[in-house]
């Protein structure tokens, strides 16, 4: 075949142009990833520290978790009470972090992608 002929198999159709490229949609949505890999990880183990700490106080040392700290409150009954405290502060901090560090790299990606959307609309394809 010469190396004039046209790439499309039908001579009388002019060929198909090519979808634009991704701006920086690929590191955008990797930095949303790892940002939001963090705040789930960091969370996750600030509520399930509290309570394997707890736990494993409870099982191998009762005379630590036997402490008296002050109105007859030992320090196991202190650290089972706070546990609920603890995971409503790590909800709310997660829900936090994520307003203030993930959401405007979601928004930001979301953005990028309808902006290419109406390229693509644009130019019909």
């Amino acid at each position: 075949m010469p190396s004039d002929a046209p790439s499309h198999p039908h001579s009388f159709l002019p060929p198909r142009p090519q979808p634009p490229r991704a701006r920086s949609t690929a590191g955008d949505l990797r930095r949303l990833r790892s940002a939001y890999r963090l705040l789930r990880r960091s969370m996750t183990l600030t509520a399930l520290g509290c309570f394997v700490l707890f736990l494993l106080l409870s099982g191998f040392a009762p005379d630590v978790m036997d402490t008296e700290l002050f109105l007859g409150l030992n320090l196991g009954l202190l650290m089972g009470l706070l546990q609920l405290p603890v995971a409503l502060v790590a909800v709310i901090a997660y829900e936090r972090l994520a307003q203030r560090n993930v959401d405007p790299l979601a928004h930001g990606v979301r953005a990028t992608a309808a902006q290419q959307d109406d390229t693509v609309e644009g130019r019909g394809w």
